[in-house]
């Protein structure tokens, strides 16, 4: 297997030089500002809020299959779908609290659009890319918490000879009841990403890679973050890849608090078997604190694990765990560090029945970045679930989801637990 630069993959079509252009809308809610790691191992640990560390039940979200199914419509060389994705979700502590506790029944109507530029000659070097998805959510009881949250994202990819350029940009607005119950509201984030990936030699290549990210809460903080990577990969055997990569980046917030993080990474891809693929990046991070009454430097390791294993032709396991430092976009002048575990197992029952079960754990300790300040304080999530998924056909799936969740902190009034019931219709028109 000879080593390309970040070769575009669309299911089961792979274009080896195309302009890419991409807008893609859902509603997960914004991580911290961190150092842009130049990893693409995820998850990432997903730790900002102290209220809804672990979040509710994933969102709707795209069906990421091959998007240049027979299902797809086409008119010359444009091809996109439409998807409709409908959910009835039960939870019982919608805000996340201690106490006073509000449960409600939530729908959500979530139609997305895909639409792409696909050149019928694999000689050109353009492709156009675009998805839309609003999501609106409404709530039985508390009608006041209705919302229509969205997430966008642009990317544009040209390749020429030995160079890949891509160019991306990410905007996502959401609202969560346990952020709002807080007086934040609203929350907008915006990334921006350009990249230049040279492949040097057959199995050697170097990555440079500008980022900014950018978060507001309303009535709260807002975070800017802008910084350049690079990155340079080798690969030893058809098996086996080392990658190593250097990030340095700049973070001024609204409360005057700025840093310049440092992120050194090494680590590697090995494909141990045909059944089981380990990904591993670690490394050391830097932040050099100043303004609004903060100074030195806070030094911690940062790491990204993902291990999938295939035990039979049914069965898969799915662990990851990530650990990493990073500003937060809802509490000022706070650091938080993130130890994050996951582990899922799916079974394939039939060929239209899939089971799901899924364990998480999660660690988050804030720590004031201002010499005379305190600590947020230290929040333990731990999460455990499961779903059924039935495929009537390629166009429409029924999955029914149940997922604890619980928290417990060092602060009072800060822990919590609740039960979250979610019925999903997707169809594909």
């Amino acid at each position: 297997m000879k080593c390309h630069i970040h070769s575009i993959f669309l299911g089961q079509f792979k274009w080896p030089g195309l302009f890419t252009f991409s807008l893609l809308v859902g509603t997960t809610l914004p991580g911290t500002a961190g150092a842009q790691a130049t990893s693409s191992i995820e998850p990432k640990p997903t730790g900002d809020n102290p209220v809804t560390e672990t979040g509710s039940v994933p969102a709707t979200a795209f069906n990421h299959g091959d998007q240049f199914s027979p299902l797809s419509w086409k008119y010359g060389d444009w091809r996109g779908f439409f998807t409709f994705t409908g959910q009835l979700r039960y939870n019982d502590n919608i805000t996340a609290l201690s106490r006073n506790t509000l449960s409600d029944l939530i729908g959500v109507a979530a139609p997305a659009l895909n639409l792409e530029y696909v050149p019928a000659k694999v000689s050109e070097n353009t492709m156009v890319h675009l998805d839309y998805m609003p999501q609106f959510v409404g709530y039985w009881q508390h009608r006041e918490l209705d919302t229509v949250n969205q997430l966008a994202n642009l990317n544009v990819d040209y390749i020429t000879g030995r160079s890949e350029f891509r160019f991306s940009d990410a905007l996502a607005i959401t609202t969560d009841p346990a952020v709002e119950q807080t007086q934040w509201g609203q929350t907008t984030e915006n990334t921006t990403e350009f990249s230049w990936a040279y492949q040097a030699t057959e199995k050697t290549s170097i990555t440079i890679k500008p980022h900014q990210d950018w978060s507001q809460v309303e009535h709260g903080l807002e975070i800017w973050q802008y910084g350049v990577g690079l990155e340079l990969g080798c690969q030893l055997t058809d098996k086996f890849d080392l990658l190593g990569s250097y990030d340095v980046s700049t973070v001024n917030s609204s409360a005057g608090s700025e840093g310049l993080i440092h992120t050194w990474l090494g680590g590697f891809s090995w494909e141990i078997s045909g059944r089981s693929r380990l990904d591993l990046r670690c490394g050391i991070q830097t932040i050099s604190l100043a303004g609004n009454n903060a100074s030195g430097t806070d030094t911690a390791p940062d790491l990204s694990l993902a291990w999938n294993y295939q035990i039979g032709p049914k069965t898969t396991l799915e662990l990851n765990l990530a650990y990493d430092s990073q500003f937060s976009k809802y509490t000022a002048n706070q650091i938080n560090k993130t130890l994050l575990g996951r582990l899922t197992a799916k079974y394939a029952w039939t060929e239209k029945v899939g089971l799901e079960l899924r364990e998480g754990v999660q660690s988050v300790e804030q720590t004031s970045i201002q010499s005379a300040g305190s600590n947020g304080g230290t929040f333990n999530y731990w999460t455990t679930g499961c779903g059924v998924v039935y495929q009537f056909n390629q166009r429409t799936e029924l999955r029914l989801d149940y997922d604890y969740q619980a928290r417990t902190a060092s602060q009072l009034y800060s822990a919590y637990d609740r039960n979250i019931i979610q019925l999903q219709l997707q169809h594909r028109f």
